[in-house]
């Protein structure tokens, strides 16, 4: 009789197959100082996704781990100017499985400006990734200061600063070519003589960056007051001060809506029309520009006899980015002591390199009929600027 074997059924469990995430799709755009991120979200057909692991090359160099989240957006600042940068992104599960890399996005920081100063078209650059564009309005004249021997003559107001437009295009924004357009900086009024005020000064002309930026030139004197700042979409030009009536110092002019772009021009200096006959009209210093970046004030000058003439104002801080207005023309006095004498108040500073109002003209005033008073011219504005900073695909 022989053996029979039976055969048991032996038990093996299932081996679970899993898959990785899918990859995340990644996209990136410059925003101001920073590359801002964002990326479609991994799945998993058997697991959860857990979060994403994004990663970083500078310059052509290893990738190397950015930063692990959960999120599906990151803004990285970690840039500098003329540098090269390239990103991807992976997505990891629960049992730490890596998806694919995401595709690659990129860019090199800012590492070319353009400053436009006349009319004429702009054309975009090769590789183009996105561009910051700042425009600024042309600045007005200053008005020109009064000269009259024989009622109180008046400092002329300030020339207004031009508005400021900043944005920031992508590539896909902008056509080809675009047509820019520069405004003037206005012409300064001319100084009386034999009459109580000057001229107004010109207005600034506008800065157009095509349809897509406008920044408004400086303002008009109204009446015998400083000019009003020119509109722009970030920031406005400053006002231009009032012009001085009987004497003293001038006002000093308004900044703009931050101190670094395009204040005004300042006030001309006035004359003291209210001391006793026979004695020096005391003169007065122009007002100073807006901000720190301003041109000086004149000074003013007081004469006894022949003739005396205030100092000019000075010419605005020439930073491109920080255009400061021109300092208001001197006054100045004079008492006739002999036959002819003469008055001469100072010119207003012209604006600074982009954008500022020019200062106001100094007042004179001669004490006599033979005498002759003249004021000031007001300081020139000066003309608008389009500043393009331009960031590339690596």
């Amino acid at each position: 009789m022989g053996w029979k074997v039976r055969l048991l059924n032996t038990y093996y469990p299932p081996t679970l197959i899993t898959s990785p995430p899918t990859a995340p799709v990644l996209s990136g755009e410059i925003n101001g100082a920073a590359f801002d991120m964002e990326w479609t979200a991994s799945t998993s057909e058997f697991g959860t996704v857990e979060g994403y692991k994004l990663y970083k090359s500078v310059d052509g160099a290893a990738y190397s781990l950015l930063v692990t989240q959960a999120g599906l957006t990151y803004s990285d600042s970690a840039v500098s100017e003329g540098h090269s940068y390239n990103y991807y992104v992976v997505g990891y599960d629960t049992a730490d499985q890596d998806s694919d890399p995401s595709n690659t996005v990129g860019f090199v920081d800012r590492v070319d400006i353009e400053i436009i100063t006349e009319s004429r078209p702009w054309t975009k650059p090769a590789d183009l990734l996105s561009v910051e564009i700042t425009v600024i309005g042309g600045g007005s004249g200053g008005r020109g200061g009064g000269g009259d021997s024989s009622s109180a003559p008046r400092s002329g107001g300030g020339g207004a600063g031009g508005g400021i437009s900043v944005a920031t295009f992508l590539d896909g924004d902008l056509p080809a070519s675009v047509d820019v357009v520069i405004g003037a900086g206005g012409e300064g009024g001319e100084g009386a003589n034999g009459a109580v005020s000057g001229s107004i000064g010109d207005v600034g002309g506008d800065t157009e960056f095509g349809i897509y930026l406008t920044a408004s030139g400086g303002g008009s004197q109204v009446g015998l007051s400083g000019g009003n700042g020119g509109n722009g979409d970030t920031e406005d030009g400053g006002d231009g001060a009032d012009g001085v009536p009987q004497g003293g110092a001038g006002t000093d002019a308004d900044d703009g809506e931050s101190t670094t772009l395009s204040p005004a021009g300042g006030g001309g200096g006035g004359v003291n029309n209210n001391i006793a006959a026979g004695t020096v009209y005391l003169s007065g210093a122009g007002g100073d520009a807006g901000a720190t970046l301003g041109g000086a004030p004149g000074v003013g000058t007081n004469v006894h006899s022949g003739a005396g003439v205030g100092t000019n104002g000075g010419t605005g801080d020439s930073d491109p980015l920080g255009p400061g207005g021109g300092g208001g023309g001197g006054g100045c006095a004079a008492t006739q002591v002999s036959s002819g004498s003469t008055a001469q108040g100072g010119h207003g500073g012209n604006g600074g390199l982009y954008g500022a109002g020019g200062g106001g003209g100094g007042a004179a005033k001669c004490n006599g009929s033979a005498a002759q008073s003249f004021g000031g011219d007001g300081g020139d504005g000066a003309q608008g600027v389009v500043i393009l900073r331009y960031t590339y695909n690596p």
